[in-house]
């Protein structure tokens, strides 16, 4: 991994579970994902952006129109009309239940998030999505609940009539697949 387009990086642990969070360009979100459903899925936001000459609305994106039906399982959103992103609620988590930890998140609040110190780290970079109206693009390595998980993740803003951030729409890409790294008996 190239730690070249770097803008931060964030680590953290908690008891067992630890995690690096690197928040890249977007240069290198797009040396890194050429090709992939998340340049494809920030193709087509981009295209809604220039089209109106302002970020796309909630009402007109639609990922199902551009996307493989293989990456519909990758993508996701966080309702994001609350002021406090504690308020903020996951919704078509891509992965539920949560390999390992046997939990849903779809209508979870994030201050509801079972991990806590993921939760810290979601509630920065939604916020930071939704006040800098921008994509934001990570490479997140985590050990949680004894899984090991490593992807990168691209977040879009969607914005509703008044031009609100209400939506965050996500993709995720496995760069390798969760692995448990504790054998229980």
């Amino acid at each position: 991994m190239t730690q070249q387009n770097a803008l931060e990086t964030e680590r953290s642990w908690d008891g067992n579970d630890v995690q690096v969070r690197t928040l890249f360009d977007m240069n290198a979100f797009a040396e890194r994902e050429a090709a992939s459903h998340l340049d494809i899925l920030h193709y087509y936001w981009s295209s809604l952006q220039i089209e109106k000459v302002s970020l796309p609305k909630v009402h007109e994106f639609h990922p199902s129109d551009v996307l493989p039906k293989a990456a519909f399982s990758s993508v996701g959103w966080v309702d994001s009309i609350a002021d406090d992103p504690r308020d903020f609620v996951m919704r078509d988590h891509p992965e539920n239940p949560v390999y390992g930890l046997g939990i849903e998140l779809n209508d979870t609040f994030l201050s509801e998030f079972p991990n806590k110190m993921h939760a810290k780290s979601l509630l920065l970079e939604y916020i930071r999505c939704k006040r800098w109206k921008v994509p934001l693009y990570h490479e997140i390595e985590q050990v949680i609940g004894g899984i090991s998980r490593h992807y990168t993740r691209l977040m879009l803003p969607l914005v509703d009539e008044s031009g609100t951030v209400t939506q965050i729409f996500y993709g995720v890409s496995p760069l390798t697949p969760p692995t448990p790294l504790f054998i229980e008996d």
